[in-house]
């Protein structure tokens, strides 16, 4: 039985792919002996993480790489998070209409900018007078 500063060891599987293969001799490189504490707090939380969407709903949503640090940790907040939610539940629940852009790099370029606002500001008034009627 697993008991918390139980050791637990593994074997990297053979079919591992190259490119997570470099970032663990980086990862290994970077922390030294802090390594195996490193590995197993990302194990942990992948499990973690795992045994949460389980219990929940949850799916995952790219977003693109030109946003800065501080964007994806506003991302993260749990107060904007819940705001996010409720915007895609009023979204789908009043079929509000919102365009379909792709998010590849190569596409956000050619977004009519013009549009797209015109169309998230129509969501947006929806969405914020909504919230105030509850």
């Amino acid at each position: 039985m697993l008991k918390k500063g139980s050791t637990v060891s593994f074997r990297i599987p053979k079919h591992t792919d190259e490119k997570l293969l470099n970032y663990l001799n980086t990862l290994k490189q970077e922390q030294g002996r802090n390594f195996s504490s490193v590995l197993a707090a990302n194990l942990l939380k992948s499990l973690e993480d795992g045994l949460t969407q389980r219990e929940r709903k949850v799916i995952t949503l790219p977003i693109p790489s030109t946003l800065t640090q501080d964007e994806c940790d506003w991302l993260n907040h749990p107060q904007n998070i819940e705001i996010l939610i409720k915007f895609i539940v009023q979204a789908f629940n009043k079929n509000v209409d919102i365009p379909y852009t792709a998010l590849s790099e190569q596409h956000i370029e050619r977004i009519n900018t013009t549009d797209n606002a015109k169309a998230v500001s129509s969501v947006s008034k929806n969405f914020i007078f909504s919230q105030m009627l509850k």
